[in-house]
């Protein structure tokens, strides 16, 4: 490694190019030519530069400027630089791209991630890299995720698939780190969307659906109509076999490899999806629930027909195919099933996952606080009489007048 001038002419004689480098700060410098012999003097040019080695070892040359303080500096912080390497302080190696990360990363979880949401969530990744472009690790930082935040909420993207999408980055950044390919994860805001209020169908709004899937075939009709009385993931039900199906139990034994928490679970069947699957068996002798001229139905089938479907029913795109398992556990809650069954049910691992359902729409509360009788007022004047409420210990806590608050 140092640093230099260059100088560099035509041989006035032969016309040879010649070349020499000055490490002090002449002007000029005597060169002898190659060719010819012979002997002159070529002005030194003002800049200094500085060759050194990379990580890898090829030699590399770069223009610092005419200043010799800040050459001197530049070969000071390669020599420290190099030196931390050596020393393995604070260095981790000539920095990944997004791509060469991802695919270290996949094929670290690819042993230990389930096939379908190892698939999805590196294809998740592939379409950020996609729009972000394929940078270096070090070069991302906070702005470049809140640009992509911005950007795709402006496209119209829900915010909780934009949130998905900032999540698994984070993810895979945070692997990085942990494996030594990035000094620091960038700060990444992930903005979970306010799910206090979900979506879900009235009885009057299923209706419509059901009868819009009707018009298109009566296949998408039965495959709604299943997740709908089930809560049923789209998935879940897509790879739905007759195997797994007991009309006489009236239930689906879903196998661990079918359910995206990873473990089995038995779903109960209501009447109407016993009547409908005795129908579905008797036309459709196959290995798989839902064929449609011959072939498996697939996802995409599924999306455009409940598209249509939606469309003819008058509802908006807020309305999806998960919508249906919203709307059976709001169905399920309302009915006055407690939410421990409902978790059941739905096949949540996490109790505060079922939390969520445990809204009810306003019509059902309105009919609640009517069960509510009218206060009878105490009567008037005469003794008062005290009472108290009291916790398990016996400890009184709040004490009041029984003839100021009446009786229910």
């Amino acid at each position: 490694m140092s640093t230099f001038k260059r100088a560099r002419g035509a041989c006035p004689k032969c016309g040879r190019e010649v070349s020499a480098r000055v490490s002090d700060k002449r002007k000029e410098v005597d060169v002898t030519c190659a060719g010819c012999g012979d002997a002159f003097a070529l002005p030194v040019d003002p800049d200094w530069w500085i060759s050194y080695s990379d990580e890898r070892g090829r030699p590399r040359v770069k223009r610092i400027g005419p200043s010799a303080r800040l050459a001197a500096e530049a070969e000071q912080a390669i020599r420290a630089d190099r030196l931390r390497g050596e020393l393995k302080i604070g260095r981790r190696g000539p920095s990944l791209t997004l791509v060469e990360a991802l695919g270290r990363y996949s094929a670290e979880i690819s042993v230990r991630v389930k096939p379908k949401p190892y698939v999805d969530r590196i294809n998740c990744l592939r379409r950020i890299i996609g729009r972000i472009g394929d940078l270096r690790l070090d070069q991302l930082d906070e702005s470049t995720f809140e640009e992509y935040r911005t950007r795709r909420l402006r496209e119209g993207t829900m915010p909780g698939t934009v949130a998905t999408e900032l999540a698994r980055i984070k993810a895979l950044l945070g692997w990085c780190v942990r494996q030594k390919l990035l000094a620091s994860r960038p700060a990444i805001k992930v903005v979970q969307p306010d799910n206090g209020r979900l979506r879900f169908l009235t009885r009057e709004e299923a209706g419509r659906l059901l009868a819009g899937a009707e018009q298109i075939n009566q296949t998408l009709r039965d495959y709604i109509e299943l997740l709908l009385y089930t809560g049923l993931r789209r998935s879940e039900g897509l790879s739905l076999r007759w195997a797994w199906v007991d009309l006489e139990r009236r239930a689906i034994d879903l196998p661990a490899e079918a359910c995206k928490s990873g473990h089995g679970r038995t779903v109960p069947l209501a009447a109407p999806v016993v009547e409908m699957l005795r129908r579905r068996r008797s036309e459709v002798p196959a290995e798989r629930v839902f064929f449609l001229d011959g072939k498996p139905m697939t996802d995409c089938m599924f999306e455009y027909g409940f598209g249509k479907a939606r469309k003819l029913a008058g509802l908006g795109a807020d309305v999806t195919l998960h919508t249906l398992r919203h709307t059976c556990a709001s169905w399920l809650v309302q009915a006055g099933v407690d939410l421990f069954t409902v978790g059941q049910v739905l096949g949540h691992r996490n109790p505060m996952v079922t939390k969520r359902y445990a809204h009810l729409a306003p019509e059902h509360l309105l009919s609640a606080v009517d069960r509510l009788s009218p206060v009878t007022p105490g009567p008037a004047g005469g003794e008062k009489a005290s009472g108290c409420y009291q916790d398990v210990t016996g400890k009184k806590l709040i004490r009041f007048p029984i003839e100021k608050v009446g009786h229910f």
